[in-house]
């Protein structure tokens, strides 16, 4: 079996409604040109709309380094720009990560942006999972031989999900697995199998605990969780090439 990251994430929280100045956010990525190339296809919705707060008010995507930038009045996220693109590894994503961790903490500082909650989520693809497909796998990874019997005998698709609450060094998260059999669209020639198995972590600072973190503590976050998304990963789908 192979696993390929698909998707990453990650996500700065302001105040909110202390932050509404997309064309500042812009300008400030746009001046990032040597590292991040230019902005294409921005798209730039004026607040006052009907979409709902969580709803992107600008989506910048740089092409150069495969990263786009979206902001809410409520969230800033950065994220890999196609899905797939081409033969990806954990290193590559980790790589990703760090530019974007980057981009994302370096834009808080030079708006004076206070940061309340923090985010970061990683999805992979599982191929490779055999003759009876990945809805089988699925249910005899996660299922007693008497469930295997009925009802889960010939699942077409088969989703789990699974949320809980730890700590981590100095972070409590929330942690959001989930599992489940996906037909991609537009994959790239390396995934052969399709339908495939897909798992994504979410691990995010909780709500009710929101508070202001410095730039070297959201930094830390985001390294820190690279290794939780792996460890999470390997607890639910074991040890993987």
């Amino acid at each position: 079996m192979v696993i390929t990251p698909l998707e990453m994430q990650l996500n700065v929280y302001p105040p909110p409604g202390a932050f509404g100045d997309m064309m500042a956010l812009l300008s400030h990525f746009a001046a990032k040109e040597k590292t991040l190339g230019k902005p294409e296809n921005v798209m730039l919705l004026p607040f006052g709309t009907d979409a709902p707060q969580e709803f992107p008010r600008l989506v910048a995507p740089f092409p150069k380094v495969g990263l786009r930038l979206e902001s809410s009045g409520v969230v800033w996220v950065v994220k890999w720009l196609e899905i797939p693109t081409a033969i990806r590894s954990d290193e590559y994503a980790a790589a990703k990560r760090e530019l974007a961790q980057e981009q994302l903490l370096g834009a808080a500082s030079s708006l004076g942006i206070r940061i309340t909650r923090l985010a970061s989520v990683v999805k992979w693809a599982l191929t490779g999972t055999g003759s009876e497909g990945p809805a089988k796998w699925l249910a005899a990874r996660f299922f007693k031989e008497l469930f295997l019997k009925a009802p889960f005998n010939r699942p077409e698709t088969l989703e789990i999900h699974s949320h809980k609450v730890f700590t981590f060094g100095r972070f409590k998260v929330n942690s959001w697995a989930r599992v489940k059999t996906e037909t991609l669209l537009n994959p790239d020639p390396s995934i052969a199998d399709n339908p495939v198995v897909t798992f994504a972590s979410d691990l995010n600072t909780p709500v009710a605990e929101s508070t202001s973190f410095s730039q070297e503590l959201a930094a830390d976050f985001f390294k820190e969780t690279w290794a939780q998304h792996l460890e999470v990963r390997r607890l639910y789908l074991g040890e993987l090439s």
